[in-house]
C-alpha cells in the first residue's frame, strides 16, 4: 500500500492556509448512514 505525499504549503504566506474541524455527534452519523445512505440499522451500526 503506497502512502499519499504529505503537501507542502511552506511556500504560501503565514495566514492563507485555514484548516477546519467539524464534530458530529454519532446520533448524527447513525442518521446520515442510514437515511442517506440507506442502509439498515444494523449495518449502519456496524460500519466503521
Amino acid at each position: 500500500m503506497t502512502s499519499k505525499p504529505e503537501l507542502d504549503f511552506s511556500s504560501f504566506p503565514p495566514g492563507i492556509v485555514t484548516e477546519y474541524t467539524t464534530l458530529v455527534c454519532l446520533a448524527c452519523i447513525f442518521d446520515i448512514f442510514t437515511k442517506q445512505f440507506g442502509l439498515a440499522p444494523r449495518s449502519a451500526y456496524l460500519e466503521r
